[in-house]
């Protein structure tokens, strides 16, 4: 079965320190029977330093969702133990992951979910930094493999 590649790209006029992009999160009908969405668009943290997703504590209340668990999460910070749920993602250009299993935790200000590991590693994720640009780029399903080294010595 081929499916048609969904990719998106976040450019800026500067170097960013943070990789952000607008999502959306809902609920299937199998989970979350009592799911209140609670705005249209949610801002999502990428990070590579993470194994797995991560809603915050505080709208994984506001949003009525269902413990399906719990977690020992580690990090930095130390180890803790979390609660687990599930719950779908539209990434931008409408890029829906359904039925994920994330975690909860204690976010940065102005972060609603931080997408980890087990979401990049769907598909290709780049970053690059021309002239102090920051653009960076996902791809989903995988099409190729990038190799900087290899382009460079073609």
């Amino acid at each position: 079965m081929n499916i048609k590649p969904i990719a998106f790209t976040v450019s800026a006029d500067t170097k960013l320190g943070l990789l952000t992009t607008p999502i959306n999160i809902y609920s299937t009908n199998e989970f979350n029977k009592k799911f209140n969405r609670v705005k249209d668009v949610y801002t999502a943290l990428w990070d590579t330093g993470s194994t797995m997703t991560v809603i915050s504590t505080e709208l994984a209340k506001q949003l009525n969702l269902d413990e399906v668990g719990e977690i020992e999460a580690e990090t930095a910070g130390g180890k803790y133990t979390t609660n687990k749920y599930i719950l779908s993602i539209s990434l931008p250009n409408h890029l829906n992951i359904e039925n994920i299993e994330v975690s909860s935790g204690k976010l940065m200000p102005g972060i609603d979910i931080l997408i980890g590991m087990d979401i990049i590693t769907l598909g290709d994720f780049s970053i690059s930094n021309l002239d102090n640009k920051t653009v960076f780029s996902f791809r989903f399903p995988s099409t190729r493999v990038i190799d900087y080294v290899k382009e460079e010595n073609a």
